[in-house]
C-alpha cells in the first residue's frame, strides 16, 4: 500500500489463518491505525482504529477504504499499523509500515 496525497486508500489483509490449524480465519477483529512517524500522534481527519471488513467469499481476507480526508502531508512519513484479534482461538497479530506520503504519478 502506497500513501497518495489527496487519495482514498484500499486497505487489504489477505490469507489470515490460524498458523497452528492452518484454518482461514473470517471474523477476527481486524483494524488499521496511521501514525505521523515524527509527531508519534494519529493521523488527523479520520477516527482510528478503522475497522477492516470480512471479504465475502473470500476466507481469510478483509478490506477498508481509508477516505481522503486523512490529514496527510506530502514527503511525511507514517506508520500503517494493522492489527487482527480471534477472540474464538485467542490469537492476535499486527503488521507494520513505513511509508512516505507522496503525489500519484500517472501510469
Amino acid at each position: 500500500m502506497e500513501l497518495y496525497l489527496d487519495n482514498d486508500h484500499l486497505v487489504r489483509l489477505s490469507g489470515l489463518s490460524n498458523g497452528l490449524t492452518g484454518a482461514s480465519i473470517s471474523d477476527a477483529d481486524v483494524a488499521v491505525t496511521i501514525l505521523d512517524e515524527t509527531a508519534g500522534t494519529e493521523v488527523a481527519g479520520i477516527a482510528w482504529p478503522l475497522t477492516l471488513d470480512p471479504v465475502a467469499g473470500e476466507p481469510g481476507a478483509y478490506h477498508a477504504v481509508i477516505d481522503q480526508s486523512a490529514e496527510l502531508v506530502l514527503g511525511s512519513y507514517y506508520i500503517i499499523t494493522v492489527t487482527a484479534s480471534d477472540v474464538g482461538s485467542g490469537l492476535d497479530a499486527t503488521w507494520q509500515d513505513r511509508k512516505r506520503c507522496q503525489r500519484r504519478p500517472f501510469g
